[in-house]
């Protein structure tokens, strides 16, 4: 902590770096004020992105909590194995785990190739939906800070975030 006060009175000392002392809500204000009307958009894209920052969190949470709950419950019964008590169960769930589970339950006697498969078809379409809502998230991300998805100011240059948020949006508007 010494070293990070020292660096602070060493730069007081340079010429030209003499600021104001402003408070937190001074400084937003003015840098509001510097900004120009370009902040509202800006700062719309920002609330927008804290939504959806918000939602997922909530979302990702309360799914993690029943995929919890279910798998504690299934692994009782595959203990004992009451595999179509276990399917049953799977297929009443509400969570993603429990339909990726069914699917592989479904077919436990047709060998572990078709598990597999069903498994990953399903799994894949939990991941989907999963990851709803971060196309609007990446959006945003590009609207704040185009640097992000462009190389050197580039338009036509895109970065691998950039790639994504374009591929999304076209899939977005199809």
């Amino acid at each position: 902590m010494g070293s990070v006060s020292t660096l602070g009175m060493a730069l007081r000392q340079l010429q030209g770096l003499e600021a104001p002392q402003l408070t937190a809500s001074e400084w937003v204000q003015q840098l509001w004020a510097d900004g120009g009307w370009m902040m509202y958009p800006l700062g719309a894209c920002a609330v927008l992105g804290l939504i959806i920052i918000v939602w997922k969190l909530f979302d990702l949470t309360t799914k993690a909590g029943r995929t919890r709950r279910f798998l504690n419950s299934v692994d009782e019964l595959v203990a004992q194995r009451k595999l179509k008590e276990a399917l049953g169960l799977a297929r009443d769930s509400n969570s993603p785990a429990g339909r990726i589970l069914a699917a592989g339950l479904e077919r436990h006697d047709e060998g572990s190739e078709r598990v597999m498969k069903a498994i990953e078809n399903v799994g894949m379409i939990e991941l989907a939906s999963l990851e709803r809502g971060l196309v609007w998230l990446a959006t945003v991300l590009l609207v704040i800070q185009p640097h992000v998805s462009f190389q050197d100011g580039n338009l036509f240059k895109l970065t691998v975030e950039g790639e994504f948020v374009v591929k999304n949006l076209v899939l977005l508007s199809a």
